[in-house]
């Protein structure tokens, strides 16, 4: 359902090396159909992976272990299909990483007058 929302918020943003991994488990549901046939099937920065799991589907943190080891980047950068990221989100997360000797960042916000801040 949010699928289109997504690779929306991933296509607009302003940093040009990036890709998507999409990990899903649909329970008997099947593929996204917007992933395997939509805008996001022909965009060769996206990996789709769909595990068809019997019973309950896997945890958040099970498809995000799974999303890292099949990411190309040495960055990586998790987006929620429900939230909305600024066009600048990648970018800013990466130059969070570069200005200090931090291994990683938990996240940035973003204020209604602009400003931004990185935890």
């Amino acid at each position: 359902r949010f699928h289109p929302f997504l690779y929306s918020c991933f296509y607009q943003q302003t940093h040009v090396a990036r890709e998507l991994v999409v990990v899903e488990t649909g329970c008997g549901q099947g593929p996204s159909e917007f992933f395997t046939s939509g805008p996001a099937a022909s965009d060769t920065r996206v990996l789709y992976r769909y595990f068809d799991v019997e019973g309950e589907p896997w945890s958040i943190g099970t498809k995000r272990n799974i999303a890292c080891f099949l990411a190309a980047g040495s960055i990586i950068v998790h987006f929620d299909d429900d939230d909305i990221y600024t066009t600048d989100y990648l970018e800013q997360m990466r130059q969070a990483l570069r200005k200090g000797q931090c291994s990683k960042v938990v996240g940035t916000t973003v204020t209604s007058e602009g400003n931004t801040g990185v935890a």
